[in-house]
């Protein structure tokens, strides 16, 4: 996951106009080093003004949000369509 987390970083950091909605449908579990990466990508939307909104969590990947407090600053959607509602609101952690 780290590859592709890296480059969704890329993305954010060369296209500083966008929000992004990631869909962990398919993520059973997270690590650490991911953890990083998406706080990393958190701080460069931030830095432009935009949002991250993860979506889509299975119960293992939520939990590990939840025990290290990490669900208080990302934005966790229960799916793509409530994620693009929660853009569409203005109402984004961080912000």
């Amino acid at each position: 996951m780290n590859g592709e987390l890296q480059a969704v970083i890329d993305i954010a950091a060369e296209r500083p106009d966008c929000n992004i909605i990631l869909d962990f449908a398919y993520v059973d579990i997270i690590t650490s080093s991911s953890l990083t990466m998406l706080l990393k990508l958190r701080q460069t939307l931030l830095a432009s003004g935009k949002g991250l909104i993860l979506c889509g969590l299975h119960p293992f990947t939520r939990s590990a949000f939840e025990v290290t407090g990490l669900n208080g600053i990302f934005n966790l959607a229960a799916d793509k369509q409530a994620g693009l509602t929660i853009l569409s609101s203005g109402c984004l952690a961080g912000r």
